[in-house]
């Protein structure tokens, strides 16, 4: 199932921009939530349209170029392309965000261990 999170992974985002909303996402209000959702979700079909429309321009291009008649399965072809190409975004967007997210984490921890660093007295 893909979730709205999992978008907002996928999306064209930089990657402070996404880190911040999925890190408020859960503590908007229920408006706030389906508004935000529902952007997501139409600009997650915007990608999905556009990945299909340049599919289906390839399949196009390989069945002229191979000489081959379209079939009824033509548009299928082009949408199971699609839908793996976005299964590998999801796959692939998720584990680059989980490296930002570490990263994140890890500076916050340095700057906070170098906060507590200068913060002390020093002893004599």
């Amino acid at each position: 199932m893909i979730t709205t999170k999992a978008i907002i992974n996928l999306l064209p985002f930089q990657s402070e921009f996404k880190l911040d909303l999925l890190e408020k996402f859960d503590t908007l209000s229920e408006e706030e939530q389906a508004r935000t959702a529902d952007i997501i979700w139409q600009a997650f079909y915007m990608v999905y349209d556009i990945k299909l429309k340049n599919n289906v321009d390839k399949i196009m291009t390989e069945a002229d170029k191979n000489g081959e008649k379209f079939d009824p399965t033509f548009y299928k072809k082009a949408a199971d392309r699609t839908d793996d190409e976005i299964r590998e975004l999801l796959a692939s967007s998720s584990q680059t965000l989980d490296l930002e997210e570490a990263r994140k984490s890890m500076e916050m921890i340095i700057r906070e261990i170098n906060a507590a660093k200068t913060s002390r007295p020093l002893k004599n």
